[in-house]
């Protein structure tokens, strides 16, 4: 942690990155400098760590990559499909959500 942390202060003191205000602006710093898998590894630790002792802090929002939707069935039971994907804070994957907004046909007796 001791080196992540000298690096980052380097960083920002060399205006090479701004100062991380939220949990989401220290992932959008290890995305821009690609750091190594340890160093990458220390940011993770920092933002847990920023979570517990802030827990009102705001949570890191994943960027939306795309969103696909299709409209499915008939009548009342009419709805749609939707299929986002967002980026993994990792950088190195995606993270894949699919919805069904499709009503529920109920009957009462």
């Amino acid at each position: 942690m001791g080196d992540f942390a000298r690096d980052y202060t380097a960083g920002v003191r060399d205006s090479d990155q701004s100062v991380a205000r939220t949990p989401d602006d220290l992932v959008s710093i290890l995305h821009d400098v690609s750091p190594p898998p340890a160093a990458f590894d220390a940011g993770v630790a920092a933002i847990v760590e920023w979570f517990m002792v802030s827990p009102t802090a705001k949570p890191v929002r994943t960027k939306l990559i795309s969103r696909d939707s299709h409209d499915v069935g008939y009548g009342e039971r009419s709805g749609d499909t939707e299929l986002l994907r967002f980026g993994c804070p990792c950088g190195e994957s995606q993270i894949i959500e699919e919805h069904d907004n499709i009503p529920v046909f109920e009957t009462t007796m």
